[in-house]
Formats: C-alpha cells, structure tokens, sequence
C-alpha cells in the first residue's frame, strides 16, 4: 500500500494545493495564540480543512495542554484528527481526552531527541490513534518545526514495537522522503518546512509539495 502523507500549512489556498497534490493528510497547527508565532487562528484552520475537501483527513495540532482549550479547538474546526504536539500530556489524561471525544483520533507527537521514545510510544500506544515521529529542540515547549532529521534506526525500531500508524516527520524533504521510508518503514510522512517557498517560509510551494508526494507515494 502506498504510503500516506501528511501536508502541514497555514492557509486554504495552500490546503486546495496540497489536497490537488495528492496528500492524503491536512494539517493546520491552530490554538489560541498563547503557545507558540506560527498559530493559525481557528476559522482560518477551519477554512483550511473545508478547501482540502471531506475525502481528506483533516488535522489540527496543538501545543496545549489543557483539556478544556484542546477542547475548544475540536468544537470550533472539527478535525478528523488531534495531533497533540506540546509538552507530554500525562497518559490518563489523554486517556480522558479519547474517552470524552471518541470521534476525533489522537495522534500523540513523539519526540525523538529526548530519551526513551520507543519505551514512550510503548505505553502510549493504547491511548492513541497514530505516532507521529518528530525532532524536537530539548529547549522548546513544543515538539517539531525543526526542519531537521534524528536519527532514523531509532525511528525504524520503533516502527517495528508499536502497532499503531506511525508517521514520520522532521526535516524530510523531496529528495530524501524515498531514503527515510526504504530506512524506517513508516505508515506514512510528514512535511512542512520543506514544502515552503525558500524566500516565503510559511506558504507552501505547489511543485514541492508535488514533487514530496510522487516520491513518497512511489518509494516502493
């Protein structure tokens, strides 16, 4: 089966390209505007998700913790899909999260520069929908948005262990997302940094995101 890919971005313009593109997952990283610069208020990522079209997967993530705001972010875009990159939320929380919100799936960011990420995934496996794999800076509150690689036979290991979806993000690029997938093995990719513009480094370049989508799709 081919392998499915995730397509980050910040407008509806870009998510129509994307989704024209063949990505398979839409995602917008929306919040309140507390957390982090590169927020997408609400409506925007809303109007994002209604461009890509019903036949994709639309995802919100968010670096928030709190149960309540993540809460409100589901009832204002109405993702298929949560993608829960901030600091660690603890598993039974999370676990409340799926509980009280079974419509929505949970994909819990992993970061991959800490210690232990297999052993994380491990346990947070039966709480979660998909794994995404991401390089985080130890410094930051947030897991992604790096553009950079980690180190994937961590990746591939872990990979083999779980038994959810795995997506793999972090620093991928056209060029080398055929390399990443024959090395880890993933159910699918992630892209954002690498898809931009060089000179317009939050809009998406169509031939990019093209040329990210063949060679994912065509790896095997």
């Amino acid at each position: 089966m081919p392998t499915k890919v995730q397509i980050y971005l910040n407008s509806a313009q870009d998510a129509a390209a994307a989704s024209e593109a063949g990505a398979d997952f839409i995602g917008v990283a929306t919040d309140t505007g507390k957390y982090v610069s590169w927020w997408v208020p609400y409506a925007e990522a809303k109007a994002a998700f209604d461009a890509a079209g019903p036949d994709r997967t639309h995802v919100a993530l968010t670096v928030c913790t709190d149960l309540a705001e993540i809460a409100e972010l589901l009832d204002a875009t109405r993702p298929d899909v949560v993608h829960l990159a901030g600091a660690i939320i603890p598993l039974e929380r999370v676990a409340a999260l799926r509980a009280a919100r079974p419509e929505v799936k949970i994909m819990q960011a992993i970061p991959m520069n800490d210690p232990g990420p297999v052993e994380m995934a491990l346990a947070y496996q039966q709480v979660c929908d998909y794994f995404l794999l991401d390089t985080n800076d130890p410094n930051d509150n947030y897991i992604g948005a790096t553009g950079k690689t980690h180190d994937w036979s961590i990746s591939a290991e872990l990979v083999r262990r779980v038994r959810i979806p795995v997506i793999l993000a972090g620093g991928l690029t056209p060029e080398t997302v055929a390399e990443a997938i024959r090395v880890v093995r993933p159910w699918g990719v992630d892209s954002y940094s690498h898809t931009n513009y060089t000179d317009r480094p939050h809009v998406k370049d169509p031939a990019k995101i093209r040329a990210f989508v063949a060679a994912a799709k065509g790896a095997w």
